[in-house]
């Protein structure tokens, strides 16, 4: 189960911060506007790639998140498609709507993605 870790909030009157959310294996940072969250609720939304630098197939079947930079964040991570495009990480299941994948990649293969912002829309 995913929950809300911590809160920063960048202007709470409007509900936009930036959430640290975990799944007591793997942590991501998500930015949030229009929603109310408190510290240790449930997180069902959906995560989206806001931005992505890099996306590659990887040999690894290990998933993995990594800080690189205080905006960037490598995801290592298994795909699905159940039924729309999903990277699997532990319990996060993030959208890759919108993304171009390579024509060579399959359900099951792992990719490699840097991103710049998660969003939850």
């Amino acid at each position: 189960m995913v929950r809300i870790e911590k809160i920063d909030w960048l202007d709470e009157e409007r509900c936009e911060g930036f959430l640290l959310l975990t799944d007591d294996t793997f942590k991501l940072t998500v930015f949030s506007d229009g929603t109310f969250w408190k510290e240790n609720q449930a997180f069902q939304d959906d995560i989206f790639i806001f931005d992505e630098t890099l996306l590659t197939l990887v040999n690894t079947r290990t998933a993995s998140v990594k800080l690189i930079t205080e905006n960037e964040q490598e995801l290592v991570g298994e795909l699905s498609y159940s039924p729309n495009a999903k990277l699997i990480i532990g319990d996060f299941n993030i959208d890759l709507e919108g993304l171009v994948l390579p024509n060579d990649v399959n359900e099951g293969d792992y990719l490699r993605i840097i991103v710049t912002r998660l969003d939850t829309y």
